[in-house]
Formats: structure tokens, C-alpha cells, sequence
């Protein structure tokens, strides 16, 4: 057969030749064939060829078709099952919550119930060993594990009513805390038992009462500051026109009179001849401030700011108002004190000032010094 095809096949003619070759093309041997020579028919063949049939599937008998549906009805009814499990699980979990929450519910309360049971006869106990002291002044019972407050007469008052003569001792500027038991009492409360029932902003605020007290009956009993530095020490003689001032880095010894180094022999008015600049330094000492502290007594003046002054000594730090010269124990002194909506306002020191020039001027002997006096700046 594969001859008949050779044979079938044209030959090419030969160029320069109108004549046909009759040497057909030589076949190559089998070992140089790239493929078998069957190959491209059988390919071909079996495109040309239709596909088999599909095989249809096995036709099932009633036996399997009642087990497959007797699995798929179990398979729903184990859906459904989980399904209900799942749901009656969540109820007894919202059950057992709820039983807990009541049963600790009811522990408390029980734990409650003991409490007061306890603190009943914990009062009971107290009412029948130790029994229970009286306040002089509100008759109410406490126990004697209360803070309670003995004047040195032995009146007995409560915390409360301690407190309260307290303030009205704060808003009269009182340095001493009286006690209120009869009225008539007349007694103070020691710092050991006015420590008992004083808060700590009370109890800085009775200290710097009592501070400021003490440089008040200093001051009367002849207190005497060294002008140039915060020595202070009293005088007992009246009549002491000198102060030595015995701090060791300072050693100065000060007219008493118009604050200079000692000048005597001479007389204020001798040493510094000039009235005018008598006025002047006068006023300038009109607005000159010492701390409040009787421990510093540091001078100072304000140039600036408000009126609330802070020591400037690192060891002191003492706050007192540039007004009224107190001590304060902060900015509520400018809102409900004696100085009220002054915490900016100079007024009372323009006005000293003011004064102490106006008295000067009417001192002054010539017209000009008078109208280099009216010249001096205030404020």
C-alpha cells in the first residue's frame, strides 16, 4: 500500500529540463523516520471518527433508593437535635446566671444583715463597758473612740461644734480658739487639742493668726528693725535714739529716727540738710514692706503685679498682702478678707504715699523746694 502511495505521488522536474525525472525521491531508512508512518493516519482517523456514547449511570434499586433516603432523613433529624441542644443549652445557662446573680444577691444582703447585727452589738458592747460622753453644747452622744475636744475647764464638745467656734474665731481675726460649752467658759483650746480637730488649712490659718499677733504685741512692746537688713530685737528703753544692729554681716548703727547711719552729734534735720530729699527718702520708706515673718522681716518694695507678696528668701517664702501688711494664706484674702477685689489695686498705698508728701510739702520752708515736692511721682 505505502508503494501504491509512493507511486501516486508527483515528481518534481529537474531545472533547465522540460522533461520529468524518472528517479522518484529516495526513502530514507526506518532508523532516520522522525515517526512511525502510521502515526499521522491514526491521528487523523480518530478525529474523524465520532465520539462513543457515555456510558449512563447505573439504574439504582428500590433497596438503594429507600437507604438513601432514609440517610438524608436521619441527616435532618440530626440537624434538628443539635439544633434543640444548642437551644436548651442556652436556657440552662440563662438559668444557671440567673441563680447565681439571686444567690449572690441574697449573700450580700445576708453579709449586710451580719454587718449591722455586728455594728448593733459592737454599739451595745460599747454603750454597756464604756458608755457614750455628752456634748456641752449640741447634747449629742458619742462614743469615747469619737474625736471629742476638753477645753482646761473639762468641758466636752464634739468635732463639730469645735469647729464651729473655730470659724467664728477665723472671720473675728482671733488668734485664740475659745471654747463656746455654758457660754461662759472663758477658756482656750491648747495647740494639742486644737490640732485634733483642725484640718490642715485650718490649722495654717491659725498659725498665721497667732504669727501675726505676736508681731503686733512685739511691735508694742518696742520692737526695733535695723533699716538695712532683717535684724529685728526689742528695746526696753523708751527713750533709745540708736540701734546697733548686731547681725554680724551687716553691723550697722542707725538712726531710729530717720533710718540714716548714726549722725550724732548732729540732728536729723543737721545730717541731711536737704528737706527736700528728706521728703523724698520719707516717701520711699512709706513704701517700703517687711516680711511678716518675725524669723526673716526681710524688706522689700513692689514694683509690679498684684498685691499678693511672696518672700522672696528661699528659706522664708512667707506670703503676706502688700496692703494691709498680713499674712495671707493665699488668694482668698482678695475675695472675701479685709481687702476684698484689691488684688491689683494700689489705692491705699497711693494714698499713704500721697499723705506723707502732703505733710512734707507743708514742712518745707522755701517755694521752690514746695514745687520740687508737688513734682514727685506717686504711683
Amino acid at each position: 500500500m505505502l508503494a501504491k502511495l509512493r507511486d501516486s505521488l508527483p515528481r518534481r522536474k529537474s531545472k533547465g529540463s522540460s522533461t520529468e525525472s524518472s528517479t522518484p525521491y529516495p526513502s530514507l531508512p526506518p532508523s532516520q523516520h522522525f515517526y512511525e508512518p502510521h502515526q499521522p493516519i491514526a491521528s487523523t482517523s480518530a478525529e474523524l471518527m465520532p465520539a462513543p456514547p457515555a456510558t449512563p449511570p447505573p439504574e439504582l434499586t428500590q433497596e438503594e433508593l429507600d437507604a438513601v433516603f432514609a440517610q438524608q432523613m436521619y441527616d435532618e433529624e440530626e440537624k434538628e437535635r443539635e439544633l434543640r441542644l444548642a437551644e436548651d443549652e442556652k436556657i440552662v445557662l440563662e438559668l444557671v446566671e440567673r441563680e447565681r446573680a439571686e444567690h449572690e444577691r441574697e449573700q450580700t444582703e445576708a453579709e449586710r444583715q451580719a454587718r449591722e447585727l455586728e455594728e448593733q452589738l459592737f454599739d451595745a458592747d460599747l454603750r454597756q463597758e464604756n458608755g457614750v460622753l455628752e456634748c456641752e453644747l449640741c447634747y449629742g452622744e458619742f462614743y469615747r473612740g469619737e474625736v471629742m475636744v476638753q477645753c482646761p475647764e473639762c468641758h466636752i464638745l464634739c468635732r463639730d461644734c469645735a469647729i464651729a467656734g473655730a470659724r467664728v474665731a477665723f472671720e473675728n481675726l482671733d488668734a485664740s480658739l475659745p471654747c463656746l460649752a455654758d457660754g461662759d467658759c472663758g477658756s482656750f483650746y491648747p495647740p494639742d487639742e486644737a490640732r485634733k480637730f483642725l484640718d490642715e488649712q485650718q490649722w495654717a490659718r491659725l498659725e498665721k493668726l497667732r504669727l501675726e499677733a505676736d508681731i503686733a504685741i512685739l511691735t508694742a512692746e518696742g520692737l526695733k528693725m535695723c533699716p538695712f537688713c532683717p535684724y529685728a530685737v526689742i528695746l526696753d528703753d523708751p527713750e533709745a535714739t540708736e540701734l546697733d544692729c548686731l547681725n554680724p554681716d551687716c553691723a550697722r548703727r542707725t538712726c531710729l529716727s530717720c533710718k540714716h547711719i548714726t549722725h550724732l552729734p548732729l540732728s536729723c534735720a543737721q545730717a541731711n540738710p536737704n528737706p527736700f530729699n528728706r521728703l523724698a527718702e520719707a516717701m520711699s520708706e512709706d513704701m517700703i514692706r517687711r516680711c511678716p515673718n518675725t524669723k526673716c522681716l526681710k524688706p522689700f518694695v513692689k514694683t509690679g503685679g498684684c498685691n499678693a507678696i511672696t518672700c522672696t528668701d528661699k528659706n522664708c517664702r512667707t506670703k503676706s498682702c502688700y496692703l494691709c501688711k498680713s499674712l495671707i494664706d493665699g488668694y482668698s484674702h482678695f475675695d472675701n478678707g479685709p481687702c476684698k477685689g484689691k488684688l491689683y489695686k494700689d489705692d491705699s498705698v497711693i494714698a499713704s504715699v500721697k499723705q506723707v508728701r502732703d505733710q512734707g510739702i507743708a514742712s518745707l520752708e522755701t517755694e521752690a523746694d514746695r514745687k520740687a515736692a508737688r513734682r514727685l511721682q506717686v504711683g
